[in-house]
């Protein structure tokens, strides 16, 4: 695998994102004005002619499509931290399902891998929803919910 095709499809991806995400917003905008305009721009004593409705319904089916379109774009598209997290989940995944020595690794390694792995996503915007939806369970939220009695034995049996 070429891993410079990787990255740059990583970047390219993330600018695809980033453009559709404004071109959903700035559609958004249009889209409210053309409703605004449509519904409270009539005259009141004339009411519709059929050109000016031929043209606001043009122009609200244009922004109503290009709208939906970025804003699918927008959704579908991850953003450079959604790549690598689900690149080096997938590896972490790949190695411990397929590897027979991934037992034998040593519980000091994978606290050591977990930690490195918590504190790469802190930065992201919310690291306990992405804790959740990993799965991981923090030592100290461990600890948090034992009992005082077991943490008593906790810290004797250490």
């Amino acid at each position: 695998m070429n891993w410079y095709i990787v990255f740059y499809l990583f970047s390219l991806a993330d600018k695809i994102s980033s453009i559709s995400g404004t071109l959903a917003i700035i559609t958004s905008i249009c889209l409210g004005i053309t409703l605004f305009v449509g519904l409270f721009g009539t005259d009141s004593n004339n009411g519709w002619e059929s050109s000016d409705w031929k043209i606001w319904r043009k122009f609200l089916f244009i922004f109503i499509i290009t709208g939906s379109f970025f804003s699918s774009v927008y959704m579908f598209t991850p953003n450079r931290q959604d790549m690598l997290l689900i690149i080096a989940g997938g590896s972490v995944g790949e190695f411990v399902t397929s590897d027979e020595n991934a037992k034998e690794i040593p519980s000091d390694v994978a606290r050591f891998l977990r930690k490195e792995i918590l504190e790469a996503t802190a930065d992201m915007d919310d690291p306990e929803a992405i804790k959740e939806a990993i799965g991981l369970e923090a030592e100290v939220d461990t600890l948090k919910d034992m009992s005082k009695e077991e943490l008593i034995k906790l810290i004797k049996n250490q």
